[in-house]
């Protein structure tokens, strides 16, 4: 079901509620977690690293399911190679492309 505007309004004042707590007791919550960094909006270094250790994971294990299935999500994209890890003829293709795209030294 999708999110209406009134509950993303609603999600976004939640967070700076949180963000507001955070800032004034930073030991409010432990540190080093996904949860920290995505529903606190806390952006130390402990934060960071758990959030990215933690969306690494979530990579790695669509990886193990696209292995086991190919047919789970549509290759030749950007996405795919990203978010997938993908590394099919296709998908390589596209991340070149895209990467040739940008320039030197660029990223996207």
């Amino acid at each position: 079901m999708p999110t209406t505007e009134a509950q993303r309004q609603a999600n976004q004042r939640y967070k700076a509620k949180r963000a507001a707590l955070l800032s004034l007791d930073p030991g409010v919550v432990e540190h080093g977690s996904e949860d920290t960094y995505q529903n606190w909006g806390c952006r130390c270094e402990a934060c960071k690293a758990g959030n990215a250790a933690r969306a690494l994971e979530r990579r790695q294990e669509r990886k193990l399911r696209l292995e086991a299935d190919p047919t789970l999500t549509e290759h030749g994209k950007e996405s795919t190679y990203v978010n997938w890890l993908c590394r099919c003829g296709d998908c390589t293709a596209a991340m070149s492309r895209k990467r040739h795209a940008a320039g030197p030294g660029q990223r996207h």
